[in-house]
């Protein structure tokens, strides 16, 4: 097998054109068999996710089955940001919206089966400036009240000095979820109720069971007039 490699051009393999024979040859690699043994992580830097893929197949490794080192470790962050189409100080409004951004935040969490550690979160003003706070929970978060109460406590614990414009909210340090949790803990009932919501509004639509504090934001805070979804 290995002088057979060695003795095939790399343009007769599958996917490898004349371009791409000349990248490889550039990295010292002339043969099928050069590549099989080159380093996969050298490949991934000259070559990125191709260089992954080229070497999985001549590997014999299954490639729909193979994923990157970054889509394994999976996103750092989860959050949206909204631009406020009127600029308020109102605190109610202001607190409805963003409980909203925590459920659409909570909701991607979840369907990621992740509870976070980490929670970031901030407002701009319309005269520039704003407040803009990062910190570890004490425990991992995974439902929408849990978000939104770091939050609220981040954002809204001192006067607003201006109208807002934006708010935005993000969540990170994941871990997969787990239900190891003591025996007196109601967290696993917390969390099966909220699972059994997301199930609820994935088949209604979004928001057909929501917290009262979102009521009035179905046309205010619409995810066609600014919401912004972030994925890192």
């Amino acid at each position: 097998m290995e002088k057979t490699l060695s003795d095939v051009k790399l343009t007769d393999a599958w996917g490898i054109g004349e371009r791409l024979s000349f990248r490889l040859n550039e990295l010292g690699i002339k043969t099928l068999n050069g590549l099989k043994h080159y380093p996969v992580q050298n490949l991934m830097q000259s070559l990125g996710k191709m260089g992954y893929y080229l070497w999985a197949n001549v590997n014999g490794i299954e490639i729909n089955q193979l994923k990157t080192p970054s889509e394994v470790e999976g996103p750092k962050s989860i959050g949206h940001s909204y631009c406020i189409p009127h600029k308020t100080t109102d605190l109610k409004y202001l607190r409805s919206v963003l409980m909203k951004l925590c459920e659409k935040t909570g909701k991607r969490l979840r369907k990621k089966s992740l509870e976070a550690r980490g929670i970031s979160a901030g407002f701009s003003y319309v005269s520039g400036g704003g407040r803009n706070k990062n910190m570890k929970t004490i425990e991992y978060i995974f439902d929408t009240p849990s978000i939104y109460r770091y939050a609220d406590a981040m954002l809204f614990s001192k006067p607003l000095e201006d109208r807002v414009r934006m708010l935005a909210i993000s969540v990170n340090s994941f871990t997969p979820i787990t239900n190891q949790l003591s025996f007196f803990s109601d967290t696993i009932k917390k969390k099966n109720l909220t699972r059994a919501l997301d199930k609820i509004n994935d088949i209604y639509g979004d928001f057909t069971i929501a917290s009262g504090q979102m009521f009035g934001t179905q046309k205010a805070a619409q995810d066609r007039i600014g919401f912004r979804k972030v994925e890192l």
